[in-house]
């Protein structure tokens, strides 16, 4: 590989300009994300930030919202960016990050998953595009609601030239935010519907802000999922993993999804990627793909190279056979 250049990778305190500035400004070279400053200290996603850490971080204002780099960016390499879902951290993603050090540049959105999802979703898609190089992005749980909002809502194709890999996406908002079995049939029944706008009022009051963007609903799920919604420009080159036992997923119910969506869960999964398969040995959780990163990166590795053709030898990871 030729020599490569490096820049400083931007700090998690730098500025950052709208993305509608962004959209207009013309054309030239991308700018490596995250200039480093020297009043703070630098973020080490993989190292510092599990959930305790994180959580005080930024509550406490000592970084800003979007994609942090572990090292100053290296042109001439692919970019892997990981998002971790509700109630993680970056370093939920330390082993699988350790494996890949050396090969790519690597990054995590920071981001506040207490919070309202579209607001972070636009800062992942202006910080991606301005990525040079291949991008992946590795979404776990309800981390890849961000890619697939990014890909349904990119009318001009701008994202299709990023792969991602998804594992064990929430498919059609959480059963957690879509109310109880119970209220869920109550709402159903003609002349009872008003139930679920008591449901939302409750979860507007008491519930963090995201539960609003986990109901199957909502806007933003609607956006991703719903009958007139896009296929993400990402599906291309999505690779979907699920390890979750059937019927323990955290999504919605089946007949949920048929009646707010219009078409079953597998039709919604086929619309955002390519579903990898797995065997029954590797079917042991949803968090499982965290504690044994092997599942996934066979599917990070593949992503890499076929957007690094011709750029890059063949990776070689030893100790990490592919998933069979």
């Amino acid at each position: 590989m030729r020599d490569a250049k490096t820049t400083p990778a931007r700090d998690a305190n730098a500025g950052r300009g709208s993305p509608r500035a962004a959209e207009r400004a013309p054309v030239a070279p991308p700018r490596p994300p995250h200039a480093r400053s020297s009043s703070r200290p630098v973020v080490v996603p993989w190292r510092n930030l599990d959930r305790r850490s994180y959580r005080a971080a930024l509550c406490g204002g000592s970084f800003r919202l979007g994609i942090a780099l572990e090292e100053p960016f290296v042109y001439g390499r692919p970019t892997v960016v990981f998002i971790h879902g509700s109630g993680g951290s970056p370093g939920q993603f330390a082993e699988l990050a350790g494996t890949l050090r050396g090969h790519a540049n690597l990054g995590a959105l920071l981001y506040d998953d207490t919070a309202r999802l579209a607001p972070a979703a636009a800062v992942l898609r202006e910080e991606v595009l301005s990525l040079r190089g291949p991008v992946v992005v590795v979404a776990y749980s309800i981390g890849t609601l961000l890619p697939a909002y990014i890909g349904a809502t990119d009318r001009e194709g701008r994202l299709r030239e990023v792969a991602a890999v998804y594992v064990n996406p929430l498919i059609g908002g959480s059963r957690y935010a879509d109310a109880d079995s119970a209220l869920a049939l109550l709402g159903d029944v003609p002349g009872l519907s008003w139930l679920h706008g008591v449901k939302r009022a409750i979860q507007r009051v008491f519930f963090p802000s995201i539960v609003q963007d986990l109901t199957p609903e909502g806007d933003f799920q609607q956006s991703i999922f719903g009958w007139r919604s896009r296929a993400p420009s990402l599906a291309a080159r999505t690779a979907i993993l699920f390890t979750e036992r059937p019927g323990k997923e955290p999504d919605i119910r089946e007949d949920r999804v048929r009646k707010l969506f219009g078409r079953s869960r597998r039709e919604l999964v086929e619309r955002m990627g390519t579903i990898v398969p797995v065997g029954s040995a590797h079917r042991t959780g949803h968090a499982a793909p965290l504690a044994y990163p092997e599942l996934v990166l066979p599917l990070v590795v593949t992503a890499i190279e076929t957007g690094s053709a011709n750029r890059h030898p063949p990776m070689s990871f030893p100790g990490h056979p592919p998933v069979v």
